[in-house]
């Protein structure tokens, strides 16, 4: 009788068990700023993308602190965080778990939730959920 992970070591061993390639990758995004008198946080709701390389990211994450520094006046951008996810439920769990301590950690009026249109180029918006 074999036992459980014999047989995964089994199925691994013939290649069985081979993870495909991502096709696509949902993104959630965060910046935190501060407008000289308070901190200012940003959220994006979350967007497949597709294929998020390291220099992809990069430019994600400086899209995000371009946009956020556009909003108000005199805003300071941090920090940018990019966060990558191959499931859009798991993507959107984290997005609800972030939302709900940041508000209660900033307050609702400092928290800013941004649409991927809002900031992202159309060509690079694959499925926006928020979206008909």
């Amino acid at each position: 009788m074999t036992t459980t992970l014999q047989r995964i070591a089994l199925i691994s061993a013939l290649g069985l068990l081979t993870v495909p390639p991502a096709k696509a990758a949902w993104l959630q995004c965060t910046a935190n700023a501060s407008d000289g008198s308070a901190q200012l946080g940003f959220y994006t709701t979350i967007v497949e993308v597709g294929a998020v390389p390291a220099t992809r990211l990069r430019a994600l994450n400086a899209a995000l602190a371009a946009y956020a520094r556009k909003y108000p006046p005199g805003l300071t951008v941090t920090l940018t965080r990019c966060a990558t996810f191959q499931d859009e439920s798991d993507a959107a769990s984290h997005y609800s778990r972030l939302l709900a301590t940041e508000t209660r950690r900033l307050g609702w009026s400092n928290v800013i939730v941004v649409q991927p249109s809002d900031w992202l180029q159309p060509s690079d918006i694959k499925v926006d959920p928020a979206l008909p």
